[in-house]
């Protein structure tokens, strides 16, 4: 409950920072100043925001596990027919010229 209410504030916060942004906007070019100033009390509700919203969806994310895959109990779907024995190691590379020696290449 509390990482869903600091994610829904914190996204709260934000659209209202913008809201406040674009009154700044529009009441600037009203009186036609050329004057881009972001007040001050913008950028802390960007920044409370941002942090609120941030806390929030890794709380709401829960218990974040390390990614390993030796360290899984069971075999990974991909490798359940993996037949270690019978991967090729040739391949056309063998086929090919190095470049400027003259002789014709076959890409």
């Amino acid at each position: 409950m509390r990482s869903t209410v600091l994610l829904v504030g914190g996204i709260v916060i934000l659209v209202h920072a913008g809201h406040v942004i674009m009154q700044q906007r529009k009441s600037k070019q009203m009186a036609s100043a050329s004057d881009s100033f972001i007040s001050l009390e913008v950028y802390l509700q960007v920044l409370v925001g941002v942090l609120m919203a941030l806390v929030g969806g890794v709380e709401q994310a829960g218990l974040l596990k390390p990614i390993r895959t030796r360290d899984q109990p069971k075999t990974p779907w991909d490798s359940l027919h993996e037949r270690i024995n019978f991967r090729v190691y040739s391949h056309r590379s063998r086929y090919l010229q190095p470049r400027g020696t003259g002789a014709p290449s076959l890409i």
